[in-house]
């Protein structure tokens, strides 16, 4: 384990290897911006400040990324399968903002103070995303209807202050639970993964914003 005032992954690889037990890669710094590849067991990447990830690929059983301020997912895939276990975990201290990166894993667990699924897919059995209470709107979940992919069988979105809005006719979900006090909540999905289509529910939150759900064609 090194740490670095600044990390740059900016092409080639780094492998972790362990012929007898599980290897993790762990990378620390202030800002670190990865385009190249990383593989291990696990990948832990913890950033004082901002986290990157502009190309390249991302590799392991548990990916975790972790930041004080923001974490932005530009390009490149990223990938976490374990026979149902693998993990992807985000916690952003400030904005988690995907704006091309193609994510695959089996459970994905996205926290910040504010989610924006603006351009890329995630396709993980279970999903979790969460945004920080507080008191302003603009602390939400949103997604951009025409670039994002999001294709979950398990959702849970949390926003307790803010609006939950994922809405996409390129939706693949099945099971959405929302916890939203505050704001509006959006959900839309194609129903083309299950023969019962969509299944909404909004935990133990009275919602007093207002619902939309839609069940779009295939």
């Amino acid at each position: 384990e090194h740490r670095w005032k600044n990390v740059n992954v900016n092409g080639g690889s780094i492998t972790a290897h362990n012929n007898a037990n599980n290897a993790t890669l762990i990378i620390n710094g202030n800002t670190i911006t990865t385009k190249g590849t990383l593989v291990g067991d696990g990948v832990n990447v913890n950033a004082d400040e901002n986290a990157y990830v502009e190309g390249g690929s991302i590799t392991g059983k548990a990916i975790s990324i972790a930041t004080r301020g923001l974490v932005q997912l530009k390009s490149g895939a990223i990938t976490a399968q374990n026979n149902g276990t693998g993990q992807f975990t985000v916690a952003a201290g400030s904005y988690l903002d995907q704006k091309g990166s193609a994510i695959v894993v089996d459970k994905a667990s996205f926290n910040a103070k504010y989610i924006n699924l603006n351009k890329g897919s995630l396709v993980a059995q279970e999903a979790t995303l969460a945004v920080a209470e507080n008191n302003s709107p603009e602390y939400s979940i949103i997604e951009n209807a025409s670039d994002f992919t999001l294709d979950a069988d398990k959702l849970t979105a949390s926003a307790i202050k803010g609006h939950i809005k994922l809405d996409s006719e390129s939706n693949r979900l099945v099971n959405v639970i929302v916890n939203n006090a505050e704001g509006d909540i959006i959900i839309g999905s194609a129903n083309g993964k299950d023969a019962y289509a969509l299944t909404v529910s909004t935990g133990n939150d009275k919602v007093k914003g207002a619902i939309t759900i839609t069940n779009y064609a295939d």
